[in-house]
């Protein structure tokens, strides 16, 4: 098993962020081929305007009766779910997490994304028109 470590890419370069990544990548022999798991980092603007887009989804709405029920009906409808047999063989729809160490920037920003896309279809609104009322354009 690998060894997580923190890098970062500057002018084309990878760099560790820390000694322990410093030891990882010394560690590496030359001329060797290696793995590498690409995660990148949450960014906390994105998470407040994804939380921003709910509320004022939330907002425009009379059905949810909160903001939390709201969420997990919006990642289901976007993909973002699980799905759990049963014994009895019945399914049951679970929403996955959004939580910041279960998916990356990159999964986020997707999953935002199909949110918006939703919200659009769902409530027949103008995409671009909405994302001009939440700052987004």
């Amino acid at each position: 098993m690998g060894k997580k470590v923190c890098l970062y890419k500057r002018g084309g370069g990878i760099f560790a962020v820390d000694d322990e990544g410093k030891d990882a990548i010394r560690a590496i022999p030359n001329d060797s081929f290696f793995m590498a798991e690409i995660f990148l980092n949450r960014n906390p603007d994105t998470h407040r305007r994804f939380f921003a887009f709910l509320t004022t989804v939330f907002d425009m709405q009379d059905h949810f009766q909160t903001i939390e029920h709201l969420r997990y009906w919006l990642i289901m409808k976007a993909g973002w779910y699980e799905t759990i047999q049963s014994p009895n063989g019945n399914i049951i729809f679970r929403p996955k997490s959004i939580a910041w160490d279960r998916m990356d920037e990159i999964e986020f920003r997707a999953a935002f994304s199909r949110c918006i896309d939703v919200v659009c279809r769902e409530f027949a609104l103008d995409h671009d028109q909405l994302c001009r009322v939440l700052g987004f354009a």
